[in-house]
């Protein structure tokens, strides 16, 4: 038995995609603008966090876009494109993490970890979800 009806399960996966890629570019412009101005790094360096958080904020901005748009009128590509942004956009911190470096506290990779878990929760939610017989876009 499910626990919602099929446009509810794809609004909630939306919404967990949306929250967890602006938590994500909010996380992000929390914790990475010190490195941009600490002295202590060489300015190539620091040129590489401000490159990095443009990055991440653009990746999370177009999953965001996707969403909305292309993802709300149930256009095909748009589940295989946010799938796509996921590892790029999430999984990379943790890989990243493999060649040591990565902050000291705990609990930025219980954040973005569990930002991770909400973006592949919504991911499966969209992904479960049957095409609603409403929409008439092109897919």
């Amino acid at each position: 038995m499910s626990l919602a009806p099929a446009p509810s399960r794809a609004r909630l996966g939306r919404a967990l995609l949306v929250f967890a890629s602006v938590g994500h570019i909010l996380g992000y412009l929390y914790a990475a603008p010190e490195h941009v101005v600490d002295p202590s790094w060489p300015p190539h360096a620091r040129f590489h966090v401000l490159q990095a958080i443009f990055w991440i904020a653009g990746l999370d901005l177009a999953a965001v876009a996707i969403v909305l748009g292309p993802l709300a009128r149930e256009q095909r590509w748009a589940r295989a494109t946010l799938l796509m942004i996921w590892p790029f956009a999430h999984v990379a911190y943790f890989v990243a993490l493999l060649r040591g470096g990565g902050p000291p506290e705990t609990s930025a990779h219980l954040a973005l970890g569990v930002l991770l878990v909400m973006y592949g929760a919504g991911l499966a939610l969209v992904w479960r979800s049957p095409p609603d017989a409403s929409a008439t876009t092109p897919r």
